[in-house]
């Protein structure tokens, strides 16, 4: 019996232990490291293959006892396999072959001066981009970063009259109003700046009126000349007729959005509700001119704004294998339209989770010590993959899990694993951090571990994995930190023929979904109906399912499993109408913690 037979009698065998309920984890430990000495001796490509399934299954079996994945990389093949032999000797034959016909061809015919020549005159294409200036008919050029404002000429006791004048042309305004020292003027973004899709616009204005509205004009470069009033506009409020003007806007809209742009911007101010109406009406047209009864001011800048991809609204985030770590990546709930949202080599996103106004993610941030053990953190990211803060540091000998956002963003709740190096035993807390003030704010604790915390919808109450005493195995209790004593504990669900972890409850309260298992350690996917509770098994077959999580509406049930027949990853949807199972993504590399939710950002387009 060879290596690799060897190895496979000893990988069946630890999967009737497994089946059988045993604690293998010495066991599998030590199995992974013999297949990393032997693999340098299997040369046989498609046994190498059959060896990394056996180690990702194996590293997932060690991911779950002690959250964290053992290094499953093969040695290099030392020598080529002689299986392969007579097919490489039967390549390099012919391509001697193939270079002596080359060989006498030149030496019968002559060098193919013609083709070196033609071969060395391709030159390789470059992306130009021709930038047209826009076609102002007045000689009148006011300088980089200045902020003129209109002229005006005060006439008493006259209704204000307006020169309509299109933003092609850079002449004066000449207005009748009650003040002759109006303007308005642009301070941020600066001239020729770089923004981003959604982008806020100060300034200042000096004596409008109260009803009076501030908007902004532009002029993209790919437009020809059109003229777009911006999404949302300032209203000058009743006794406040100088001051600052805010306007929070939109740069690009759909397919527009996925291409560089430049923009001219022009302040401009309405007089009446027509005036706004007019100018809210040229938001997806465009106009070739400003409508009538509008003062435009000079206040011209020029922004920039790179390719991005919107990817706002419902979305699935699940943490996937590239390279060498685990980054978070944006689906469409049916697993279509993958966009990667992180871009860090080193530190690995887990456990993802949205935050309800959809413009922050929070995670578990694994990263490598000098010695490549593993470091965890409790982190959060704005949507777009930009700007991570660490809300809970590392610390020697803690691990982090399953971080989620209160309903209305106000806490974050994770799990607290500390290890006693003497026995390598890890008990579980349950810690509530307040972001309001930055500072965790109360940790449930036992004897006995409490793990997986979900958060009740639409409330403070919290629900995680504890020991039931009266059952002696695992089930759910319930806290409240709006209660008399939010420290105070009840049982929530607990049932003596399963051990239950990992509770998730459905958006309108009615349903319980846990991942629990026999004696026999089989993981699969259950349902309480919170009325009745009746209990449900979704899911019975041979492959290890984690984590559920519901979607917005509590129609289907999210989950990743290792499906131990493939070897691969798997992200999976469960349609309680229907009784469905879907499997929505699979891999051979890591795709695990799924979680839907509705979601708001631009996404850079790297080129």
């Amino acid at each position: 019996m060879n290596d690799f037979d060897q190895l496979q009698v000893q990988h069946e065998s630890l999967l009737r232990r497994q089946l059988a309920g045993e604690d293998i984890t010495q066991e599998v430990q030590v199995y992974i490291k013999l297949v990393q000495e032997k693999s340098s001796s299997i040369n046989v490509t498609g046994e190498r293959d059959q060896l990394r399934a056996n180690l990702r299954y194996w590293a997932n079996y060690i991911y779950e006892k002690n959250n964290s994945y053992p290094n499953i990389d093969l040695a290099p093949a030392s020598v080529v396999s002689l299986r392969k032999s007579n097919y490489l000797r039967y390549k390099i034959f012919l391509l001697l072959l193939l270079g002596l016909i080359l060989i006498g061809l030149f030496i019968t015919l002559g060098f193919p001066q013609k083709m070196y020549f033609l071969a060395f005159s391709i030159q390789t294409p470059t992306n130009t981009v021709r930038i047209v200036s826009p076609t102002w008919t007045s000689s009148l050029t006011p300088p980089a970063n200045s902020t003129p404002t209109a002229s005006l000429t005060a006439t008493p006791n006259r209704t204000p009259t307006m020169t309509t004048i299109p933003i092609t042309s850079r002449e004066t305004a000449t207005l009748t109003p009650l003040s002759a020292d109006i303007s308005v003027e642009i301070s941020t973004p600066a001239n020729g700046d770089w923004v981003q899709p959604e982008t806020i616009f100060r300034g200042q204005y000096r004596n409008l009126l109260p009803g009076w509205s501030i908007h902004l004009l532009t002029q993209p470069l790919s437009k020809g000349g059109l003229i777009y009033t911006l999404p949302n506009f300032f209203i000058v409020p009743e006794g406040i007729q100088s001051g600052e003007w805010v306007i929070e806007t939109i740069l690009g809209q759909n397919q527009d959005l996925e291409t560089q742009e430049t923009y001219i911007i022009q302040v401009v101010v309405a007089l009446d509700e027509s005036g706004r109406n007019a100018l809210i009406e040229s938001e997806s047209t465009g106009v070739i001119k400003i409508p009538d009864g509008i003062i435009p001011f000079q206040a011209l800048i020029t922004v920039r704004r790179q390719a991005f991809k919107n990817i706002s609204g419902v979305r699935m985030i699940f943490s996937q294998w590239f390279a060498d770590n685990l980054e978070l990546v944006a689906s469409l709930p049916d697993g279509s339209d993958p966009v990667q949202i992180t871009h860090s080599p080193s530190i690995s996103e887990l456990e993802p989770s949205i935050s309800s106004d959809g413009t922050r993610i929070a995670y578990i941030g694994r990263r490598r010590d000098i010695n490549r053990n593993p470091i965890y953190t409790v982190e959060i990211i704005e949507s777009n993959g930009r700007n991570p803060v660490i809300i809970a540091p590392n610390q020697d000998g803690v691990i982090y899990e399953t971080p989620l956002w209160s309903s209305d963003d106000r806490y974050l709740v994770y799990s607290i694993g500390k290890t006693d190096p003497s026995s390598g035993q890890t008990k579980w807390s349950v810690q509530v951090y307040d972001l309001e003030n930055q500072q965790a704010v109360i940790t449930y604790e036992d004897k006995y571990s409490y793990r997986y915390p979900f958060w009740i919808p639409g409330s403070h109450k919290l629900v995680f994995n504890g020991r039931i005493i009266t059952s002696g195995t695992g089930g759910f209790l319930i806290a409240n930190l709006d209660g008399a004593d939010p420290k105070s504990v009840e049982v929530f669900h607990d049932s003596p023929y399963y051990e239950e972890v990992q509770p998730a409850i459905s958006p309108n309260q009615k349903f319980l979904s846990f991942m629990g298992w026999h004696k026999n350690e089989k993981r699969d996917i259950f349902l309480v109906d919170l009325q009745t509770n009746k209990v449900s098994q979704l899911t019975d077959n041979n492959i290890a399912e984690f984590l559920p999580r519901w979607n917005l509406d509590g129609t289907a049930i999210f989950f990743w499993r290792l499906n131990m027949v493939t070897g691969n990853y798997e992200i999976c949807s469960y349609e309680l109408a229907a009784q469905k199972l879907s499997v929505l993504l699979e891999s051979q590399e890591a795709l695990i913690d799924p979680y839907v939710g509705q979601i708001k950002a631009y996404l850079p387009i790297v080129p």
